[in-house]
């Protein structure tokens, strides 16, 4: 045994000898005992300061070892030590002297790697904290359960055992982890519409839609969301449907296999059953003889498709009274299905053929008794979506039971991926003709469709009228196409705001429900084609990868544009809070992403959307670059023209100005014969890149976000041939103005100016004057020798990869980075006096790699890197870091995934990011992002234990954006299905 463990050791035996002696009561025990991160006692003599470990390369063996509980996040700390002594037997001049002792005997042991490679501050320590942050209770910060996962175990090297800290948790209160309020996590907030079609209620008066965490019920008259009904944290949504005996009744199926029966106008759950199979698909059929609904599902099982049916007795959660057949067993995958005229016919679609049954038993059997005949064409084309209508006989013919089906005729439109729609009529009888003329009885019909041309791409809807003379189809066009049969005349409703994914006809057949894919819904009136609602949810970037997603086909489109470039699989969604409106939010937006076509590529932002998020309503979407919705947007490649991608975007203090940076850069198979190789044609790339800086003023009149000044280029080269990109941007918080810094290495600080004309205000369209806006000042990051590492080469030019840009709260201090893919010039950050736009410190060996954030609050400075670090200014002193070991990840990757948000109303920060399934994974395997999700902690910058952490269930989907609370205490975060989730202390707290 090491010496120095000998003497810990004796330590630690003479002190539980005292305590013995002493005896203490309870309470001045529980005084005494030391809490993680929390303030020392008077009485106690010293604590040492956390030393950050460098994290180790990725040659390293601990590369392939064992993970924490939270796989993608490794955290290490120090732990705080204490040496306890009794009161009046030791001096202030001695404590300091064995405190510094002990530094020197314990550094030269450890050999512990400090931030900077100098000392942290006048106090250091060895003991290490391994935090692990797995399963917090959702709701109540981390106080610890019986059964839950959360845990921060400690270990160090005198032996300290976890069930020691665990039962100095105990003693705290049940709102916080030390001491502070309870937090909580709201429910998912937006998200995307899901793909099933859209319910109109039978009297039209309400549009049901849902996303996958909540039913809605919107008003047609109004546009307003009047009812949710949201379920539980472990299901989503896959599909629902209404009830046809009881229409104040719904059915909901969820992503597990379950089925729910919910009254929707009450939000009452009735009954609810397992199929124990995943569910891709449902509808309901019933007739007037029935006393239940039949439901009828899609169900996948190891690779094997089939169409069930289901009935329901009584209103208990009863397994053992729900009735289940089988209709239809297949190998080939079921993409969709229909079930029409009470069930008389199914219609199921396969990727290039269709399934077609009609019903040979009675229609009001039971359930065991149900039987289909099927039969199966194939199609010219791949199949994107189809309707089919039955056209019954005459009234006279109802008593006659199946032989009213069998006389009855079946006709099915179906749209293709290259475009063109296929009219079959007639076609189950003429499959039958065909079957029983190979048979030598009759001759074969003809089974060639007609074929309806127009649409350049995949048709993405297809519906019959309620009457059949008219069949309406749309696509990635943004044109509604109504084909009259008879004729074949079309009738065109152009200039929609996105593409078409699904048409919906009301009961009545007066109105249209049209979803696009900006996620928005249009009730159009069928006879003006003037719209009478339109709901619209948040339209931010998704990105699911849920395994029951119906599976998407290869377009032209996407075949080009898998291709021609490589994408990461997540991005950063580019959104703020407005300070005048707290509750609306600000963000960038693509003009479509649809659900029909497959592709890598995560679709520029160009539209600007403002969505209010206690009402969950859309308030306004405009355009803030130029784009291609309703124009021919395809080169002769098949390679959609790309729009500019608004890359940042914030809102100054007043909220009456917003300034977005936005991004073009041309294909590489536009540019690729100007190169020989992919270092050329780079070059090619940026020497033609656009970069746009514009400044945006409210109008109140308009209640929009009206142009102002566009500022072209601004960072670029000297010489004017290359346009740099633009890193970061920030608002001032002390007046109006944005700083932006490029990678030309430039701080520009840009602030308004009032137009003059002859000493004269200059007014605009409104009262006001006219504002102009324009770099004030300019800083350039030198490189100062001094401050860099020796192995650092100054010959060449360096361009870095991530640059990051901080304001003091007063506004007064400008804190600036650039991180360099060289790792001997990384870790320097520049503080600049805004008042004179003069650099006063800069301070190196912040940080180590991949730099990702930082801010301040108070007196700390908050670092986010490869480790996470808050450095107290005042004391110029690390005071707790913890390291992020994951090596999966590229730094690119981690600018999309890792955030960083400050709060300043309560000083608080929170920072996000990305963990897989529980953790059993090993670093050594790359990442899959179908498993991924994120954590949320919030931390107090003067204790290192975090205040709240999210659990496993929180947050599936991996968080794009955080942002912190406008005016209150808490954090906004939006994650890659465009939900939001709000984190905030109790109001009892």
């Amino acid at each position: 045994m090491a010496p120095e463990r000998s003497e810990r050791v004796k330590l630690r035996h003479k002190r539980k000898r005292d305590s013995k002696e002493q005896q203490p009561d309870a309470s001045e025990q529980q005084s005494k005992r030391v809490k993680l991160g929390g303030k020392p006692q008077e009485s106690e003599s010293a604590i040492a300061t956390i030393a950050k470990q460098s994290p180790p390369s990725i040659q390293e063996s601990e590369l392939n070892g064992p993970q924490t509980d939270v796989a993608v996040q490794e955290y290490q700390t120090t732990r705080v030590e204490r040496e306890e002594t009794q009161e009046g037997k030791t001096t202030k001049s001695e404590k300091k002297r064995k405190r510094r002792e002990n530094e020197k005997a314990k550094t030269a042991e450890n050999g512990t790697a400090v931030l900077g490679q100098d000392t942290v501050g006048s106090k250091q320590a060895v003991p290490v904290i391994a935090l692990t942050c797995e399963g917090h209770k959702e709701g109540s910060s981390s106080k610890p359960h019986q059964n839950d996962d959360a845990r921060v175990s400690t270990t160090n090297q005198d032996s300290g055992s976890v069930a020691e800290a665990k039962r100095g948790r105990r003693g705290r209160s049940k709102h916080s982890t030390a001491g502070g309020p309870t937090w909580n996590i709201s429910r998912p907030v937006g998200g995307r519409f899901l793909s099933a079609e859209p319910i109109f209620t039978p009297d039209e008066k309400h549009l049901i839609l849902a996303t996958k965490s909540a039913v809605q019920i919107y008003s047609t008259s109004s546009s307003l969301l009047i009812r949710t009904i949201t379920m539980t944290k472990s299901h989503a949504i896959a599909f629902y449907a209404l009830s046809t005996l009881d229409s104040d009744n719904l059915y909901v199926a969820t992503s597990s296999g379950s089925i729910s029966l919910w009254n929707w106008v009450d939000g009452k759950k009735l009954t609810g059953w397992d199929t124990k199979s995943q569910i891709r698909g449902m509808a309901t059929a019933s007739t007037k003889e029935d006393a239940e609904d039949t439901i009828y599902t899609i169900n996948k099982r190891d690779q094997r498709w089939s169409i069930n049916a289901y009935r329901v007795r009584g209103e208990l959660p009863d397994e053992a009274k729900v009735q289940h057949i089988a209709l239809l067993q297949s190998s080939k995958p079921l993409r969709s299905f229909e079930v029409m005229d009470g069930g008389s016919h199914i219609v199921a679609a396969h990727t290039d053929s269709l399934s077609i049954g009609r019903i040979t038993s009675m229609r009001n059997s039971e359930l065991k008794d149900l039987r289909y005949a099927w039969l199966e064409v194939r199609c010219t084309d791949t199949v994107t979506c189809f309707d089919a209508r039955v056209i019954t006989p005459s009234a006279d013919d109802i008593s006659k039971g199946s032989l009213r089906v069998s006389n009855s005729s079946l006709d099915i439109a179906v749209g293709s991926i290259r475009g063109s729609l296929m009219v079959y009529e007639d076609l189950y009888n003429k499959l039958v003709q065909a079957e029983q003329s190979i048979k030598g009885n009759g001759s074969s019909p003809q089974l060639f469709p007609r074929i309806l041309s127009w649409h350049r791409e995949a048709v993405s809807t297809v519906r019959w009228s309620r009457d059949g003379n008219y069949v309406i189809s749309g696509g990635k066009e943004t044109v509604l196409v109504i084909w009259q049969q008879a004729t074949e005349k079309k009738t065109f409703l152009p200039n929609l705001t996105s593409q078409i994914d699904l048409v919906v006809i009301s009961p009545s057949g007066a109105s249209y429900a049209v979803q696009l894919a900006d996620n928005s819904v249009m009730v159009l009136s069928t006879t003006e084609m003037k719209p009478r609602a339109n709901i619209a949810g948040i339209q931010a970037r998704s990105l699911t990868f849920d395994d029951l997603e119906m599976p998407k086909l290869t377009t032209i489109t996407s075949s080009a544009q898998a291709s021609q470039q490589a994408f990461d699989v997540f991005s950063r969604t580019a959104a703020t809070c407005n300070s005048l409106r707290p509750n609306q939010l600000i963000l960038a937006v693509p003009a479509s992403e649809t659900r029909v076509e497959r592709g890598s590529a995560q679709p520029p932002a160009p539209f600007l959307q403002t969505f209010d998020m206690s009402t969950s309503h859309h308030i306004s979407r405009q355009a803030a670059t130029r784009n291609n919705v309703t124009n021919f947007n395809v080169g002769p490649e098949g390679l959609k023209l790309q729009e500019p991608d608004i890359k940042m975007l914030q809102v100054t203090r007043d909220g009456k100005w917003l300034a977005t940076i936005e991004e073009w850069i041309p294909p590489t198979k536009d540019v690729a014969f100007l190169a020989a190789d992919d270092v050329a044609m780079h070059e090619a790339q940026c020497q033609r890149r656009e970069v746009y800086l514009k400044f945006w003023r409210w109008d109140a009149k308009d209640q929009r976000w009206a142009l102002n000044t566009r500022v072209d280029a601004p960072h670029q080269s000297s010489d004017g041939q290359v346009t740099y990109r633009a890193l970061d941007l920030i608002a001032d918080p002390s007046s109006v103005g944005f700083t932006t810094i490029g990678e030309d290495g430039i701080i520009r600080v840009w602030k308004p100016k009032t137009r003059f004309r002859n000493g004269v205000v200059v007014h605009g369209s409104n009262t006001e004057g006219s504002v102009d806006w324009s770099c004030r000042h300019s800083t350039e990051l030198d490189n100062d020798s001094e401050i860099l590492d020796a192995g650092t080469d100054l010959s060449t030019p360096r361009v870095p990869v991530r640059a990051c840009l901080a304001y003091s709260t007063d506004g007064s201090v400008l804190a600036a980075s650039q991180d360099f893919a060289s790792v001997s010039e990384r870790g320097v950050v520049h503080f600049i006096d805004t008042s004179t736009s003069k650099i006063r410190y800069s301070k190196s060996g912040l940080y180590n790699s991949s730099l990702i954030s930082f801010d301040f609050t108070d007196r700390y400075f908050i670092i986010l890197s490869d480790t996470l670090s808050v450095w107290d200014l005042v004391n110029d002193e690390l005071s707790y870091g913890f390291t992020l070991r994951d090596r999966r990840l590229t730094p690119s990757q981690k600018v999309a995934m890792f955030h960083l948000a400050i709060n300043r109303v309560d000083g608080t920060f929170a920072v996000a990011l990305p963990t897989d399934d529980g953790g059993k994974q090993t670093s050594g395997v790359a990442f899959n992002p179908k498993r991924l999700g994120s954590k949320i902690m919030v931390f107090e910058p003067m204790k290192p234990e975090p205040l709240y952490v999210t659990s496993n269930a929180s947050l599936t989907n991996v968080v794009t954006a955080l942002l912190p609370a406008q005016g209150s205490k808490g954090y906004i975060a939006i994650d890659a299905a465009a939900e939001i989730r709000i984190l905030s202390p109790s109001s009892t707290s």
